[in-house]
């Protein structure tokens, strides 16, 4: 298994002799399985670069899965500039949660972020064989690589993925933050008698357990791809429920 980082910002393509260390593009990242599998993990627009190199490889293009962690635009603003999605013949499987809010299939959403008030094709124009699915927490999959799902913590349906390949492991959580107790201040801790543990249970306890799934899924993996947004300065002041670690 192979894996090569595209694009690994947030918010916005940041591109210029400021940004070399880590480049400019945002979340976009290639997982290649020894047969040759193609998975892509999110689509920010380091996909646009990945998809030129796709074509550089030469055709015909191996069968595309792009795994999204979530619908944020900056993880999925470089699918309308993937060149193989112009490809006749080119197969390309979508698959990411979507939110539970909102009553959209997955497809819905690509569809409004390339309709004609934003964008000049539009995604029933696209030459490729474009398949959706939503995923929800899940395990599955392509030729020898195990792909098993668990949901992070994010202000929106936001999945991380584990790819095994051979007794190998590499996780990408997507965007997270560690669980925390909305109700607790440090300056009003709250006690096990509290008005809100009385109406949401032991919620330290929730905390706990949810925080320990976490740290199971990404356990001994050999490769651990997590979202760093803020320093230990930044996070406390004023960061944290912005969904990002």
């Amino acid at each position: 298994m192979k894996v090569k980082f595209w694009g690994v910002r947030g918010s916005i393509s940041v591109p210029g002799p400021a940004t070399v260390r880590y480049g400019g593009n945002t979340t976009c990242i290639e997982v290649k399985g020894r047969q040759g599998e193609c998975i892509i993990l999110d689509a920010g627009t380091g996909l646009r670069c990945l998809g030129m190199d796709l074509l550089k490889r030469g055709v015909p293009l191996p069968l595309i899965n792009i795994f999204i962690s979530h619908t944020h635009y900056d993880h999925i603003h470089g699918f309308p500039f993937f060149a193989p999605c112009y490809i006749p013949g080119t197969v390309i499987q979508v698959k990411g949660p979507v939110h539970y809010l909102e009553k959209r299939s997955l497809k819905d959403v690509f569809d409004i972020q390339m309709q004609y008030d934003f964008f000049p094709v539009s995604n029933q124009q696209l030459a490729a064989d474009i398949h959706y699915e939503a995923l929800n927490e899940t395990s599955m999959e392509i030729n020898h690589l195990r792909i098993k799902t668990q949901f992070s913590n994010h202000p929106v349906r936001c999945l991380g993925y584990r790819i095994t390949e051979n007794g190998r492991s590499m996780v990408f959580t997507g965007d997270h933050e560690p669980y925390y107790n909305l109700f607790d201040t440090e300056d009003a801790p709250r006690s096990p008698e509290s008005e809100d543990n009385l109406l949401f249970g032991d919620v330290e306890a929730t905390v706990r357990d949810v925080n320990r799934r976490f740290a199971d899924f990404v356990r001994d993996a050999d490769l651990f791809v997590v979202d760093c947004q803020y320093t230990p300065d930044e996070y406390p002041a004023g960061k944290r429920g912005w969904g990002h670690s």
